[in-house]
């Protein structure tokens, strides 16, 4: 077996390597969000990538996985930028978990599906299972 490409790993590592992760609630709070806006903004970005999931999927389909994938993170920086200028607006919040909902499924299955593809052409599908539980 080969190794698998650096770059997957990279790729994963640098989708999910964002600082505001660890204090963007503390953020809102600090902005004047209340707790219970802060918790309805959470589950407006859980149902946005439920709702996203399946058209994106198609849009992979369509558009190619390689394309959506490398999408994503253009799409998730956009989450962070409207969040820079919402100010304590709840609505552009909102607005900036829509962009990290889209990124997010933009990412799901795509990414899982490109790895396999990868894998398989190279003979080595049955080592799927090994590199996704690392984390990607």
């Amino acid at each position: 077996m080969r190794r698998p490409h650096p770059y997957l790993y990279i790729s994963c590592f640098a989708n999910d390597f964002i600082f505001a992760y660890a204090f963007y609630t503390v953020l809102f709070s600090l902005r004047g969000l209340s707790t219970m806006e802060i918790s309805a903004l959470l589950a407006f970005w859980a149902l946005s990538l439920a709702i996203f999931e399946v058209p994106t999927g198609a849009l992979a389909d369509y558009l190619g996985r390689k394309r959506v994938v490398a999408i994503s993170p253009l799409v998730k920086s956009l989450c962070f930028v409207t969040w820079y200028f919402a100010r304590g607006d709840a609505l552009l919040y909102g607005l900036g978990f829509l962009f990290w909902g889209l990124a997010e499924a933009l990412q799901s299955g795509s990414w899982e599906a490109l790895v396999y593809d990868s894998l398989k052409a190279r003979g080595e599908q049955d080592t799927y299972e090994k590199i996704n539980a690392a984390g990607c």
